[in-house]
């Protein structure tokens, strides 16, 4: 899914028309994009597609060879070699098939065993050095690189170009460039003709088309590279770098294996060795697969649901909303669920709700995601045995934690120990399942009033435009006597005609006083449904208990069944455990004997035992039925179809696709959850590569692209996204966020996630650290107009601040720019910031293009501070928990006329700001040019545009409009649209008491209604003023009524 920048969600699918249903939307599924089906050819091309990016991504890491036999310096290490001291041959064009020194041929050999691509780069640039079991390891990537093969001439090796010359796609993404467009930007810079004035190209296939040294400078200082010396392509250094060796630029050439650098490779390998079919840990595909797993349901293949679960009750204490029960339900259901989670919104909440209710109800569940971290955390917030528990999968150190946590387990639950019963187990699910009955049942009653509120405001808007044309249901059917049923029926009959009809329009003309002609007697037909609606809406409406009582006992009633799901999950657990002794001790057995980096046998038998001692089918699994792995580990897990129940695939929108698949095919059904904004993750393969690779595969990329499942533009968010479409449902969304300031959040809310997400946080409170909050948050009013100072905070302690900054924009190579003048204010925004706060808060300063980021980190660096200001990117802030920072400085770049068109659209993207604006939880202060940002869209637009007026645009609806009419002709004072602590009012009226600020209730829903209860609340405990919520079928129906409640003290919150 994508969506505008600052518009509502824009599905992928074909599929088109929703409704509301009780799992959730359904997308009425169309002809739409047809199954793909389980294919070599599919595995095929995700296995050729993983194995370029293995080899594009990664550098040469140099590890000490042995001595020079003159005792000099070395020329060649364990993973490159560099060419001797003469001009740079290839990429000058100076010759295409340069020699190779004697040392290249170990390397040679080597790659060409190994199946490896030789690559040639040139300069060399040092990332790191580190040490590592054999010494200092210095870790490198060229800047320039081009593929080569090893030629025999005449006894001689020598490099000829199979490929012509490109930016290191290794190097870029070391360096922080995190978006496609702008690396594609660089290889097209690189590849342009000739400056006018400079050299022709020579004809060589790896040759740069422009003066060579010029060229490396400019990248070199476009990437932020340091020189450690001069970069001379007319004289190349003929030894490679030191252990030890600084960061940056060398004038060293060398030519190293692709793929050779296993630390960069990011287990690209295992995830390759995942797909092989028929492999040890690999997919074992037949004909009969897809309908039995979760794969299947992802790539379309038809089969049977899964088995129907009709009573689910969540366990665990993690507090969710509707929306994330909502999707706990359908995930127990459905094969395949996709649930949108935004920044900040409850996904950690969410997957433990779904892993301890899956586990309890006695169901198999494996979490699997890309960031260790977050598993790590997931097992954490668990817990561990005899109680709920997730276990961890993967490599030496997981089995290693795993049998010492089994260690403990076997001390703690023996023979003879109390543990949990059956009986005792059914009598804690009898509990959470009476406490969910009653949460679920307060709902409904919540739902059910706000629908009443909804038809009523309906109605009353169709009252008035009766009323504008001479007809009162209420006077009308008020003096019949009878009820408006009544008199539709009669009115329906005298429509009819003939003996009978005249008989009723008799009875009309005498009961109601209405000459019964056609149109008078359609008109009342009209009116006797309306008001007939109307009294039914009302007294459902008006007979229900109050609403806040309502959601004053759904709060007592979730934390009720907080505490006794969160019981049942640690009895169920406790229970499986003891029953499972044998189990324990055979896998602590099976561990030691196989060493995994943990018994005595683990040096000499680790690499056979990685297979050997993967968590077995049997009893293990029933006793733990919870496991994390990362998805690129998932052949640590065995090659069972179908072995787990449920696959929870966390933060989705950071996967390729084919890292899906080895998790999909272990289980039955899938949750994949992501952030519905962020683009597919970056892959160095280019798309017309991605095309090509697609094509020689026999896969249509038309196909694979309805489908989302291409590798480079498709991420495993969009891949399950456009499978659920396809199968009638669209992705669930967790709708409320509770982190961070509301004027922060509501801005990406708004602007990021279409208003697809209730913010519902304390104004003024901290999550985290608890610092202090001022009193009344406001943005900072416009230098221009007020006279302040452009550096000055807002005198009441505002918490989002424009500091208004004019720089040079320096358009660079790669479609991007450069602000110095800006740069050098936000770092000292930063540092300022820095002072006020905790010793634990996190400062940050946001950039969304690299070579601004470069710039910070240097001035940062180069200024004294006390604690460590984190510089980060659009691909940075990912996670809620981890990513989230305190006071976020932000640097938009962007001023002036005459920019790159790539920067303008990544400005103008909601996923360049969503991070950023959903994981800043205190402070926000933007730095930059204020009269750029409001002639533009976005959230940067309306900050820009509010701090000069104090407020956003007041969004005035019809039912506020009337009431604040009504309210001014009375002789009120009143203020529309106040905004008062990151949350806006409608009206803010004067009256004899104090102020009162008057929320409309538009709730459609019971969600929606508990969340304007619980802003009201917050407004009154931060503001101090009175506040009432009116429904909006009152300010519509009866205005004048609801007007002189307030003005003499008696309007009430709610009927």
């Amino acid at each position: 899914m994508r969506l505008s920048p600052s518009g509502p969600a824009v599905e992928r699918s074909p599929a088109a028309g929703t409704a509301d249903t009780a799992g959730g939307t359904a997308v009425a599924a169309s002809a739409g994009p047809p199954p793909v089906e389980y294919s070599p050819e599919l595995i095929a091309y995700y296995r050729r597609c993983l194995r370029r990016e293995s080899e594009l991504e990664t550098g040469c890491r140099l590890e000490p060879g042995p001595p020079p036999p003159d005792g000099g310096s070395a020329t060649a290490a364990l993973g490159a070699v560099c060419l001797p001291a003469r001009p740079e041959p290839l990429f000058s064009g100076a010759e295409d098939a340069p020699p190779l020194p004697p040392e290249a041929r170990p390397l040679v050999r080597s790659a060409a065993g190994e199946g490896r691509t030789l690559l040639y780069g040139y300069p060399l640039v040092v990332f790191e050095s580190r040490a590592n079991g054999r010494g200092p390891t210095v870790r490198a990537a060229p800047l320039l690189v081009a593929g080569v093969e090893a030629v025999d001439d005449g006894g001689r090796l020598r490099a000829r170009a199979v490929s012509r010359a490109d930016v290191n796609p290794a190097l870029v993404r070391a360096l922080g460039v995190d978006s496609a467009a702008e690396a594609a930007e660089l290889r097209r810079w690189l590849h342009r003709g000739p400056d006018p004035g400079g050299r022709a190209d020579t004809g060589g296939r790896a040759a740069v088309p422009r003066d060579l040294e010029q060229t490396v400078c400019t990248l070199l200082a476009r990437l932020g590279i340091e020189r450690i010396e001069a970069i001379r392509p007319s004289r190349l250094r003929g030894t490679l770098p030191e252990p030890g060796a600084a960061r940056g630029a060398r004038n060293v050439a060398v030519v190293y294996p692709a793929g050779a650098d296993a630390d960069a490779g990011a287990g690209l390998g295992g995830l390759i060795a995942a797909l092989a079919p028929g492999a040890a840990g690999g997919l074992r595909l037949d004909g009969d697969v897809g309908p039995r797993t979760a794969l299947g349901a992802l790539l379309g293949a038809p089969g049977p649901s899964p088995e129907s679960r009709s009573a689910v009750v969540p366990a665990g204490g993690a507090p969710l909303d509707e929306s994330g029960h909502r999707i706990v339900r359908q995930a127990l259901r459905a094969p395949l669920t996709v649930a949108a989670a935004p920044a900040g919104a409850g996904g950690a909440e969410l997957v433990d709700t779904v892993v301890a209710t899956a586990a309890a109800a006695g169901l198999r569940v494996v979490v699997g995601g890309k960031d260790d971290t977050v598993l790590d955390r997931i097992a954490h917030r668990a817990g561990e045995p005899p109680g709920h528990a997730v276990m961890r999968a993967g490599g030496p150190e997981h089995r290693a934690a795993e049998a010492r946590l089994l260690e403990r387990l076997r001390d703690r639950v023996g023979p003879g120990r109390a543990t949990a019963t059956g009986t005792d187990v059914a009598a804690r699910y009898a509990e959470a399942a009476e406490d969910w009955a009653r949460v679920e049942d307060l709902r409904d009653r919540l739902n059910r009033i706000a629908l009443a509120g909804r038809d009523l405001a309906s109605l009353a808007a169709e009252r008035r435009s009766m009323a504008d044309t001479g007809w009162r249901p209420d006077q009308l059917f008020a003096a019949g006597g009878s009820g408006p049923q009544h008199w539709l029926d009669r009115a329906e009959r005298a429509l009819e005609g003939g003996w009978s009809g005249a008989k009723h329009r008799s009875a009309v003309r005498r009961g109601l006083g209405v000459d019964p002609s056609p149109e008078n007697l359609r008109k009342l037909c009209w009116a006797a449904r309306v008001e007939r609606d109307w009294r039914g809406a009302l007294d459902r409406r008006t007979g229900a208990a109050p609403p806040d009582r309502l959601i004053r006992d759904l709060d007592a009633a979730l934390q009720r069944h907080r505490a006794s799901s969160a019981a049942l999950a640690d009895s169920a657990a406790e229970r499986r455990v003891a029953r499972s002794r044998s189990a324990v001790r055979s896998r602590l057995e099976s561990l030691n004997w196989h060493g995994n980096g943990y018994g005595p046998a683990a040096p000499a038998v680790e690499a056979a035992g990685a297979a050997a001692a993967r968590p077995g089918s049997g009893r293990l699994l029933t006793a733990f039925p919870a496991w994390a792995v990362n998805t690129r580990a998932a052949g640590s897990l065995p090659a069972e179809e179908g072995l787990f129940d449920l696959a929870v695939v966390v933060d989705a929108d950071q996967l390729c696709v084919p890292e899906l698949l080895p998790l999909l095919y272990r289980a039955k059904q899938a949750l994949i959850i992501g952030d519905p904004v962020r683009p597919a993750p970056w892959s160095a393969l280019e798309p017309a590569e991605d095309d090509r690779l697609q094509r020689e595969a026999g896969l249509s990329p038309a196909r694979l692209g309805r489908r989302g499942l291409a590798y480079t533009r498709d991420s495993a968010y969009d891949a399950g996204a456009a499978a659920a479409a396809a199968a009638g449902r669209a992705p669930l969304w967790l709708e409320e966020r509770r982190r961070g300031r509301p004027e922060i959040a509501g801005v990406a809310a708004r602007h990021c996630y279409g208003g697809r997400v209730g913010v519902l946080s304390r104004p003024g409170e901290r999550p985290a650290d608890g610092a202090q909050a001022p009193s009344e948050p406001q943005y900072a009013p416009d230098p221009k107009r007020s006279g302040e100072a452009s550096d000055g905070f807002s005198e009441n302690g505002g918490r989002v601040e424009w500091r208004h900054v004019i720089g040079a924009c320096e358009p660079l190579p790669g479609g991007t720019a450069l602000n110095r003048a800006e740069a050098r204010r936000a770092v000292v925004a930063a540092q300022q910031a820095e002072t006020g706060l905790p010793a634990e808060a996190r400062p940050a300063v946001f950039a969304p293009v690299q070579p601004q980021r470069a710039l910070l980190r240097r001035l940062l660096e180069g200024r004294r501070q006390g604690r460590g200001i984190g510089v980060y990117g659009p691909a940075d802030l990912l996670d809620d928990e981890g990513d989230a920072v305190d006071t976020l400085v932000v640097s938009p770049v962007c001023s002036g006329a005459l920019l790159p068109d790539v920067l303008l659209e990544r400005a103008r993207r909601a996923d360049t700001w969503s991070g950023a604006l959903g994981r800043t939880v205190e402070r926000l202060i933007v730095v930059g040019d204020r009269a750029f940002w409001r002639g533009e869209s976005g959230p940067l637009a309306e900050l820009a545009r509010s701090s000069e007026a104090g407020s956003g645009p007041v969004p005035a609806t019809a039912a506020s409009a009337t009431l604040c009419r009504v309210l001014r002709e009375s002789g009120a004072r009143v203020q529309p649209g106040p905004y008062l602590h990151g949350y806006r009012a409608d009206l803010r009226v004067a009256t004899a008491r104090g102020p009162l600020l008057v929320l409309v209730d538009h709730a459609g829903t019971g969600a929606e209604l508990r969340r304007l209860a619980v802003r009201a609340g917050f407004l009154a405990e931060a503001s101090g003023e009175r506040v009432a919520r009116v429904p909006e079928w009152r300010c519509l129906h009866e205005p004048e009524a609801v007007a002189a409640e307030i003005a003499d003290g008696t309007l009430r919150a709610a009927p």
